[in-house]
């Protein structure tokens, strides 16, 4: 995932006193190597045991992460409408050749079978969209009633996450407004809130 489709999100968490890094990764990769991508990010940084956001395949990425390198109990994260149950609209597309060979090895690895190993600290946040907009409208037998556009609803709970939130947005444009910013603020425990109204993006 190209970092900067956080930028605007890591800006407005910067403005609420948080100092953030945006990792970005080739989704063609192997999981197992975005995972020492990652491991070797953080270390090169002198990063140790931080917060992680993650979205949508980015949140399963953080669950191989911790798969690797278990999570201290102070860590939080959160999960932007990550499907960790596995994703119905990937299995999907990864029924045929083309479409597989497009998604690289990270998709068909992660999103068809979802954070199969719990591996998330006990503070784990789920934020999950749930405006039906998105590309994933156009797969056959992708969606169900409750979806985002790209996921549905009910790839992102499980029983293990301390809290599940769901906001009004899509899966795609969920990153850009100031109400998902506000939610990571609150969970991770900032002293202010973000405000930066300039930021915000309407669908």
């Amino acid at each position: 995932m190209n970092r900067a489709v956080m930028w605007p999100l890591a800006k407005r968490l910067g403005r609420a006193g948080f100092d953030c890094h945006l990792f970005g990764y080739n989704t063609r990769s192997p999981k197992a190597a975005i995972v020492q991508k990652l491991a070797a990010w953080l270390e090169q940084r002198q990063i140790k045991h931080p917060h992680f956001v993650g979205h949508s395949l980015g949140g399963l990425m953080i669950a191989h992460y911790f798969q690797q390198y278990p999570p201290k109990a102070h860590q939080r994260v959160v999960l932007l409408a990550s499907p960790i149950n596995g994703s119905q609209v990937a299995r999907q597309l990864a029924q045929f050749a083309p479409t597989r060979w497009a998604m690289g090895a990270s998709y068909t690895e992660s999103l068809a079978s979802g954070a199969s190993c719990w591996s998330y600290p006990p503070k784990t946040l789920m934020i999950a969209a749930n405006r039906p907009r998105g590309p994933g409208r156009l797969i056959p037998h992708g969606l169900n009633k409750e979806n985002d556009g790209t996921v549905n609803l009910s790839e992102t709970q499980h029983p293990r996450l301390e809290q599940h939130i769901q906001t009004r947005s899509s899966h795609l444009f969920m990153v850009f407004h100031r109400h998902t910013a506000k939610l990571i603020a609150q969970y991770f425990g900032a002293q202010t809130l973000p405000q930066d109204k300039a930021l915000t993006r309407q669908e």
